[in-house]
């Protein structure tokens, strides 16, 4: 058995280099491989509960970012070791709560639902699905499936992504949206509350 070391940072950079993480992702040193996410931006808007989820089985989640060629594999991580790297991602992106933050969806009206859906519709299905609520061909899904974000992404980093996403990660293929400030909040709040709708029939 191996101890690990109480901090966060040093405890995942030993995962890391156990596993070869830097071979395709950015570390916390600003280096890496670009075949993966940079994990200093992962750990800016990724829920830890989903984090451990997907290094427990990758594939199960399906190819979160079509637009990329390579595919997270399935490592031999144990329990600490998942726990471990989600501290590590928290740590990176200087986050404190490792849940994702939802979208109080009473907060929401109807306005803002028919305003946020034809923005959608007019900029994000260049790109993105959003689930079976609308869906585009997929020869253009070039973006992750939105109907999975609100489970995945907290909501308060969205508002800075849709803002000035090339600000975040100057390599991303997103594209600047070119809308309001009072456009942002309602296209996140429409795509937010219909991905929480989606989740919850699910689990129903």
């Amino acid at each position: 058995p191996i101890t690990y070391p109480a901090d966060p940072m040093q405890a995942g950079r030993m995962v890391a280099n156990q596993f070869g993480c830097r071979a395709c992702h950015v570390l916390d040193d600003g280096k890496g491989g670009n075949a993966g996410p940079d994990l200093r931006i992962s750990g800016q808007k990724l829920g830890s509960d989903w984090v451990k989820h997907f290094l427990e089985d990758p594939r199960s989640h399906g190819k979160i970012y079509p637009v990329r060629v390579s595919r997270m594999p399935k490592l031999a991580l144990n329990p600490q070791e998942i726990e471990i790297m989600a501290k590590y991602l928290l740590a990176m992106g200087k986050r404190k709560e490792p849940l994702a933050k939802k979208l109080d969806v009473t907060t929401v009206s109807a306005a803002e639902m028919t305003e946020g859906k034809n923005i959608y519709v007019l900029r994000c299905t260049e790109c993105h699905n959003l689930g079976k609520v609308i869906e585009i061909p997929e020869a253009k899904r070039q973006g992750p499936d939105l109907g999975l974000v609100a489970g995945r992404v907290d909501y308060d980093w969205s508002k800075a992504w849709i803002t000035d996403p090339k600000k975040i990660a100057p390599n991303t293929k997103m594209t600047l949206p070119g809308i309001t400030p009072e456009q942002i909040e309602a296209v996140r709040k429409f795509v937010w509350k219909t991905s929480q709708e989606m989740s919850s029939h699910k689990n129903e």
